[in-house]
């Protein structure tokens, strides 16, 4: 056998074994010509692809077309390994190393700005939550009123399945929910106060240890009270359904985030220096900057409710 070889560029190199590559293609083939073939195989891959990124339901449309684009790619590449190192043996290597480097870059860059963004309040769902609080009223206070017609004519009021509390006048019943929406309006005014607390305690969080304990835990019970008292006024008002559309999941998450950076605070051993206090405090901070955005977004929404619901209260009670 002869003792030549190929190098690098194809080129016939002395002193070296030769290593015949078999392939259906020539020297004249372009390099891309059976990629091409092996690329079209992988577009099934796509359907995987999309099936298993749908279960990420918060990443955006140029994230997994993205990743699937590099997927198919490195299939690709890793397929035909054998023709890229026939062509030039720095073609599969950093091949690879780029196609990698673009995924992880991609994914980073999507947890960055999913981390940085804003987690705002759709003006639709906003619109679509004070829409299904004025049907519920309309039907309440339709309710009502057929209920008011029967008892003027001696009609018997069928008995309803559950227990509920005897009915009220139509525009006692308005004063009663414009009272309850203002509740909400004013409470609404102090979750914007306390989270005011959170956000002192985001931009002072290195300060001096058991004041920083002290902030949170305050911080901490000023929103559990307050939450505890919405929903007592919702319990209160439990036969106006329109009250029911407030959703406090945002101060749920919250409330999370701030007993997690109490626990840690609370346990950790006084006198922590600058980076103690970043490896044992920092990893929670975050968290809560983060939640303190929708929670005060829900905050503005909910108050916005409440006062186009008084608006609306007040006109039907006028043109009584």
């Amino acid at each position: 056998m002869s003792d030549i070889s190929t190098s690098n560029n194809g080129e016939i190199a002395p002193n070296r074994l030769l290593i015949p590559y078999v392939t259906p293609y020539t020297n004249k083939t372009p390099a891309i010509a059976p990629l091409l073939v092996t690329a079209l195989s992988n577009w099934a891959a796509l359907m995987i692809e999309w099936g298993s990124l749908r279960w990420i339901d918060h990443a955006p449309a140029a994230i997994w077309i993205g990743s699937t684009f590099i997927a198919v790619c490195v299939a690709t590449i890793i397929a035909n390994k054998d023709w890229l190192n026939f062509k030039n043996r720095r073609y599969f290597p950093w091949s690879l190393t780029i196609l990698m480097t673009a995924w992880i870059a991609l994914v980073a860059s999507a947890y960055y700005l999913d981390a940085m963004s804003n987690k705002e309040i759709d003006p639709v769902i906003a619109n679509l939550q004070s829409q299904l609080a004025i049907a519920r009223r309309d039907r309440d206070l339709a309710i009502l009123e057929r209920d008011d017609a029967r008892r003027a004519n001696g009609i018997p009021i069928p008995p309803t399945p559950k227990p509920s509390p005897p009915p009220t006048a139509k525009v006692s019943d308005i004063d009663a929910r414009i009272d309850a929406w203002k509740a909400v309006a004013g409470l609404m005014n102090d979750f914007d106060r306390i989270f005011g607390e959170g956000d002192l305690i985001v931009a002072n969080w290195t300060s001096d240890q058991f004041a920083l304990l002290q902030k949170i835990a305050e911080f901490n019970q000023h929103v559990v009270n307050t939450r505890n008292r919405l929903n007592a006024l919702i319990g209160t008002y439990s036969d106006f359904s329109d009250l029911r559309v407030i959703n406090t999941s945002a101060l749920d998450r919250l409330s999370a985030t701030v007993n997690n950076l109490l626990q840690a605070v609370s346990q950790a051993p006084p006198g922590l220096s600058s980076s103690e206090k970043e490896t044992s405090f920092g990893p929670f901070i975050g968290p809560l900057k983060r939640e303190l955005v929708p929670a005060r977004q829900w905050a503005l929404a909910t108050k916005n409710l409440a006062n186009s619901s008084v608006s609306d209260l007040a006109s039907r009670e006028v043109s009584k």
